[in-house]
């Protein structure tokens, strides 16, 4: 009977959330969306180290592509990282799964800070600084950047 139990609960996880390994209760596509995301993560930063020893000549600051490239990566492994809370918040009502991703996440965060300022101390990612890891300079502090917008758009500066 506990079998049957386990069979139903299976069948139910993978007609609501898609394929899944019943033995991990992993979702393949969710996976697969995480892999492409850091294969494009690789890809960029290749191209972004191909740069900094001059061995090609890429404008990650101002050509449009490497601008988007940049958002969508971004937004790829924020997107992924909110769907993985929400399904262990959804495996783990206690939350301890939850907390378990905010340590992993701010681990990773730290890491990031630490090597860009060891490498470009004067604009290194600050993930506690900016939410959006801005670089930690003051021309792209958060208030500036707002009046930077507003400008743009025709509001007011102040």
């Amino acid at each position: 009977m506990a079998r049957k139990a386990v069979d139903v609960s299976a069948r139910r996880r993978v007609q609501a959330a898609g394929p899944v390994s019943v033995a991990s209760g992993r979702i393949a596509v969710l996976d697969a969306f995480r892999g492409s995301a850091v294969i494009a993560m690789i890809a960029y930063h290749f191209c972004f180290d191909l740069r900094y020893f001059r061995l090609a000549r890429f404008d990650f600051e101002h050509d449009a592509f490497w601008l988007g490239a940049r958002a969508v990566i971004l937004s790829s492994f924020l997107f992924a990282a909110g769907i993985s809370v929400a399904l262990a918040l959804h495996r783990d009502p206690s939350g301890r799964r939850y907390w378990r991703h905010v340590a992993i996440i701010a681990a990773s965060a730290l890491a990031v800070s630490v090597a860009s300022y060891v490498m470009f101390p004067r604009t290194y990612i600050c993930a506690l600084r900016s939410p959006s890891a801005l670089p930690c300079s003051s021309r792209a502090s958060p208030c500036r950047i707002r009046r930077s917008i507003r400008a743009h758009l025709g509001g007011s500066d102040s």
